[in-house]
């Protein structure tokens, strides 16, 4: 029995953006429908890895960087889980699951390509008709405004700009999907800002000849800053609120009045270190699935009003260093900081070695999603994409 990796992909992009769009046509939005929008992609995609696993008798064998980093990851989920027995409720299930889910994903999607004997030429085909459908989709929501998902925007927006510094399209190829990421960039936050330039950055100094230095700059770097300046001047929007605000940080320092919503990061931050203060026990292993903070005095009340199960329970921390250290310990963000330097070290070791370029993809997403987690530290515990880009890494990485 074979599992087409390619169902994996469509299904986690199509119900991601049919539930997105279901909600917004109905006029519900905010962070309280998010629980919602996971649950419809997250609960398919456990029910059909499950599913492969059980039909051919066994977990696949898997090899390579990621995989061992993986597997590291795995021996500690008892440990994480029997520490989150002690704090029970509907979040321990949801932190367990998701860990499950990423475990599965990875092992299954990796099992698949290798079963199918996947060909960088076929993937490449399919992931290139994936992110123009998907581009269309979310160009079609931002036309009615609607926010393109967070994940979905770091998907696409990663593909673009390295297929703008890398391949050569014909010129209205290049001009559509330079359109369509600056398009969609108004709209972004502050991780999403911040995870372009890392792959910016990882393109320049890890990926590209420095020959073509000259050519690629302007046409990933100065042309774009240029035009979304110019698009955003006339067109306010999220980002641009936020950029302002962010300057105003810089100068003023953070406050309540500053940015109530970098206080309330900052606020759960010290939260979190009070605690491993409090108890050093917690230094290791951290709290466990399922573990919250009582937000009830905090300043911030979308943050107090948007948790499922109230303020006193607060499961989402924004900061990806504190929710790391709070649920996983030290141990935890030995694991997470393993999966990042081996992306940076997969693009340092193979730039010479003319890696494929599924490789290279997979590894930049792999760093620009975990830049956009920094500040929303929830996006990256329920990305299908993570485990798939670690994945597809290992098994494409000697593949032509």
């Amino acid at each position: 029995m074979t599992l087409s990796w390619k169902s994996i992909l469509y299904l986690y992009i199509f119900l991601y953006t049919f539930v997105s769009t279901v909600f917004f046509l109905v006029g519900v939005s905010g962070f309280s429908t998010t629980p919602y929008i996971r649950a419809a992609y997250i609960l398919p995609l456990l029910i059909l890895t499950i599913f492969y696993v059980l039909k051919i008798g066994g977990v696949p064998k898997v090899e390579g960087v990621y995989a061992r980093v993986v597997k590291v990851f795995v021996l500690f989920i008892p440990i994480w889980l029997g520490i989150g027995v002690s704090n029970g409720g509907l979040y321990l299930i949801t932190d367990f699951l998701y860990s499950l889910l990423f475990i599965l994903i990875f092992f299954v999607f990796y099992g698949s390509l290798r079963l199918n004997k996947v060909t960088q030429s076929e993937f490449s085909s399919t992931l290139n008709k994936l992110v123009l459908i998907t581009i269309g989709i979310l160009d079609f929501n931002f036309i009615f405004g609607m926010s393109p998902p967070g994940l979905l925007l770091v998907f696409v927006s990663v593909y673009i700009v390295y297929r703008l510094s890398m391949f050569s399209d014909n010129k209205y190829m290049k001009l559509y999907l330079l359109f369509s990421v600056l398009m969609l960039a108004t709209t972004g936050n502050r991780g999403y800002i911040l995870s372009l330039v890392a792959v910016l950055g990882c393109i320049i100094f890890f990926v590209i000849d420095r020959r073509k230095m000259k050519t690629i700059v302007p046409t990933v770097i100065i042309i774009p800053i240029v035009i979304w300046s110019l698009f955003s001047a006339y067109l306010p929007s999220p980002i641009e609120r936020r950029f302002t605000e962010t300057m105003h940080i810089i100068e003023h320092g953070v406050s309540i009045e500053n940015s109530l919503a970098v206080y309330q990061r900052f606020y759960e931050q010290q939260m979190v270190l009070d605690t491993l203060n409090e108890n050093i026990l917690l230094i290791p292993f951290g709290s466990g699935f399922g573990a919250t903070l009582d937000m009830t005095n905090s300043e911030d009340d979308s943050v107090m009003n948007s948790q499922l199960l109230g303020a006193a329970k607060t499961h989402n921390i924004h900061f990806l260093h504190a929710s790391i250290l709070y649920r996983y310990g030290v141990v935890g963000m030995a694991i997470y900081l393993m999966f990042l330097c081996c992306a940076v070290y997969n693009l340092i070791k193979y730039k010479r070695n003319n890696p494929p370029p599924l490789f290279v993809y997979f590894n930049l997403y792999v760093i620009a999603v975990t830049v956009f987690s920094v500040p929303a530290s929830s996006y990256l515990f329920v990305d299908p994409m993570l485990p798939i880009s670690l994945a597809a890494s290992d098994y494409f990485k000697d593949r032509s």
